[in-house]
C-alpha cells in the first residue's frame, strides 16, 4: 500500500453505463482498492436515464450529458472535471475517451492510464485506419495503456507507434479460490431447483448462457442452432434444457424467436439477472458464450473457473489463444464446426466436458488470477508519485509557463 497521509484520488473515465461487461471490470478494479489509501471518483461521460447500476461502496459518481465524447460541448466539460478535481490519476476506459488523456497532460495529472477492452484487430478498412490513427496521435499523453488480451498487446505493438514500455498487459481477474468446482451430492428426492426465477430439473442436461451485452443476431442464431440439435437428436430433445440469465431490451424479440422455433416450454428458460453467477454455474452442466465484443468476458471467465466445459457460439469471434491445448470448444462455419453439432459433441461425449473443465479452470488460474491483477494495478498507480513521472509534470508545468510568458510578453 502507499504511505500519504491524503487519500489518492483515482478519477476513472467511461463513456456510459450501458455496457454490463465494462462495468464488472471497471467496478472490480475500483472494489479491489477500496481501502482508505484510495479515493474514486467515477464519472460517466454520456447520461442515461432508466439504467438500474449498483456503485462500488465509498465511490463518487459524475454524470455528465454531451451529445458524445468528440463535440466540442463535450470536450470542454471533462476538461473542466479534470481541472476541478485535479486527481492524482486519470484512468480512461474504452476507445471513445482516450481523448481526455490530452486534457489529463495538459493538467500535468500525475499518472495517466488508459484501459482498452475490446481488441481493435477486429476492426477493418477505414476503422482499422482509424483505431490506428488513435492510439498515435493520443498515445503521447498517456503514461500507460493496458491492454486486457495478448491479442491486443500484439496489435498495439505491430500496427501502432506506441513504444513497448508504455504497452502493460493486464488481464481481469478472477478469485479461482472462492469459484471453484462443487461438490455436488446425489439427490433422489430434488426434482427441481429454483435458479432466479425458473424452475431446473434436477435430471436434465443444462446449457448455460447469459444474453448480457450479447448481440440479438448472435442470440437467434444460438437459439436455432439448440433447436436444429433437438431435431437431429430425440435424446438430446428429451434430455437438454437451455437455461438462460441476464436481462436486454431484447426480450420480446427473443419470446418471438422461440416461439417460431417451436420450441416447448421445458426446452428452454429465462432465469432473470443474477446478481451472483455461483448458483446458475453449479447447476449447469456446460456454458455457452455468445459475446462477440470481449475475448473472454467476465461471465465466461467465471464459469471456466468453476470447471464447465466452455462453448464459444459465436463463429465470429474466436479467441488466439496462445498454448497448445484450447481450453474451449469453437464453432467455425469455414471448418464445418457448427454450433448444433458442437451441442450434441458435448452432450455425448462425458469425457470431453471433463477435459475441456479442467482445460478452462486451469486457464483463469494460470493468466486470470485476481492477486495477480490487483498486483499489476497497483503496481501502476504507485507510480503516481513516483521520482521519473513527478519530473516529468514538473518539467510541463515549467513549459507551459515559458510559454505563457513568452505569448504574454
Amino acid at each position: 500500500m502507499i504511505n500519504r497521509t491524503a487519500p489518492l484520488h483515482i478519477c476513472h473515465f467511461v463513456d456510459n453505463l450501458a455496457d454490463a461487461e465494462q462495468n464488472r471490470q471497471v467496478f472490480n478494479v475500483i472494489g479491489q482498492f477500496s481501502s482508505d489509501a484510495y479515493e474514486h471518483t467515477l464519472v460517466v461521460l454520456k447520461k442515461q436515464p432508466g439504467l438500474n447500476v449498483r456503485f462500488p461502496p465509498n465511490t463518487s459518481c459524475i454524470e455528465l450529458n454531451p451529445k458524445g465524447v468528440l463535440n466540442f460541448g463535450g470536450l470542454k466539460e471533462c476538461r473542466r472535471v479534470i481541472a476541478l478535481l485535479r486527481p492524482d490519476i486519470c484512468h480512461t476506459y474504452g476507445d471513445s475517451t482516450m481523448a481526455i488523456q490530452w486534457f489529463a497532460y495538459q493538467h500535468a495529472t500525475p499518472l495517466r492510464l488508459h484501459t482498452q477492452f475490446t481488441s481493435p484487430s477486429a476492426s477493418e478498412g477505414l476503422a482499422h485506419l482509424i483505431e490506428q490513427w488513435r492510439y498515435r496521435l493520443l498515445s503521447p499523453s498517456t503514461h500507460f495503456i493496458v491492454t486486457t488480451s495478448d491479442e491486443s498487446e500484439q496489435w498495439l505493438l505491430q500496427h501502432t507507434q506506441v513504444e513497448e514500455n508504455k504497452v502493460k498487459l493486464i488481464r481481469f481477474g478472477i478469485d479461482s479460490q472462492r469459484l471453484c468446482p462443487p461438490l455436488r451430492q446425489l439427490e433422489v428426492n430434488t426434482k427441481e431447483r429454483m435458479i432466479g426465477t425458473a424452475p431446473v430439473p434436477s435430471d436434465k442436461f443444462v446449457i448455460g448462457t447469459s444474453i448480457c451485452d450479447a448481440e440479438p443476431q448472435d442470440v437467434e442464431h444460438f437459439f436455432e442452432a439448440y433447436a436444429k440439435a433437438r431435431q437431429r437428436d430425440d435424446d438430446f430433445a428429451d434430455q437438454a434444457m437451455l437455461l438462460v440469465s441476464g436481462n436486454s431490451p431484447h426480450l420480446p424479440a427473443y419470446r418471438q424467436c422461440i416461439d417460431r422455433l417451436a420450441l416447448p416450454e421445458n426446452a428452454i428458460r429465462f432465469c432473470g439477472l443474477l446478481t451472483d453467477s455461483y448458483q446458475f454455474n453449479m447447476h449447469v452442466d456446460c456454458y455457452a458464450s455468445l459475446h462477440r465484443k470481449y475475448m473472454f468476458p467476465s461471465k465466461t471467465l467465471e464459469a471456466m473457473s468453476m470447471g464447465l466445459p466452455i462453448l464459444l457460439a459465436n463463429q465470429d469471434a474466436y479467441p488466439q489463444y496462445q498454448g497448445t491445448t484450447r481450453p474451449v470448444l469453437s464453432s467455425s462455419a469455414t471448418q464445418g464446426k457448427y454450433t448444433h453439432d458442437r451441442l450434441l459433441q458435448l452432450f455425448t461425449n462425458v469425457a470431453q466436458r471433463m477435459r475441456l473443465g479442467r482445460l478452462a479452470r486451469l486457464h483463469v488460474q494460470q493468466h486470470h488470477d485476481e492477486k495477480i491483477h490487483q498486483q499489476r494495478c497497483e503496481a501502476l498507480y504507485v507510480l503516481a508519485y513516483g521520482d521519473q513521472l513527478g519530473k516529468e509534470a514538473r518539467r510541463y508545468n515549467q513549459e507551459r509557463l515559458s510559454m505563457k510568458s513568452n505569448r504574454d510578453a
